[in-house]
């Protein structure tokens, strides 16, 4: 039997002869090299997107208007990989708050001194400084600091305006 070198076929060399053997189509292909991920313990698929809600801890808090804010999370056993933007808009209005806070999908697990959490961040003002940032956990969510350890709030790392974007990225252990 001829190798079959048709398009989106592979043939199987079931007698190590290269001669003989099963052939397969894309869909068996994908199968077989999709399905051990898939299949590993824990893990739930792609990412699926979440609605963070954004937050100020004292005093008034920010309200969106028309920002964009979008949240994804990709969940393997009981850690998650997280990805939040949130992009200014012309009706935003950022409060007096000390500090903003951003919600998480889900609780993460108690705070202990080898906790391994992982957030970092970036802030682009309209203008287009750049700040790089780091963000905590915080109960239930996490609040974000500049590198200097001022915490990210309506006037900090700059004043915020529309097309601003706050950007935050990390990881953390569920309960």
């Amino acid at each position: 039997m001829s190798i079959n070198r048709a398009p989106f076929n592979a043939l199987i060399d079931d007698d190590g002869t290269n001669t003989v053997g099963t052939v397969w189509g894309k869909q068996d292909i994908k199968d077989v090299i999709l399905d051990p991920i898939d299949a590993l313990p824990g893990v739930s698929g792609l990412w699926t997107t979440y609605a963070p809600s954004w937050a100020g801890a004292d005093g008034l808090g920010p309200t969106p208007g028309n920002a964009v804010i979008s949240g994804r999370y990709l969940q393997i056993g009981k850690w998650i990989d997280l990805a939040i933007v949130l992009q200014m808009g012309s009706t935003t209005t950022y409060g007096t708050s000390t500090y903003w806070t951003l919600s998480l999908p889900f609780a993460p697990k108690t705070m202990t001194v080898a906790q391994e959490t992982f957030f970092r961040g970036m802030a682009l003002s309209a203008g287009g400084a750049a700040q790089s940032l780091i963000a905590f956990c915080n109960g239930p969510g996490i609040y974000v600091m500049t590198h200097a350890g001022s915490l990210v709030n309506p006037t900090t790392p700059f004043t915020w305006s529309a097309s601003a974007l706050l950007a935050i990225r990390g990881s953390y252990e569920l309960s």
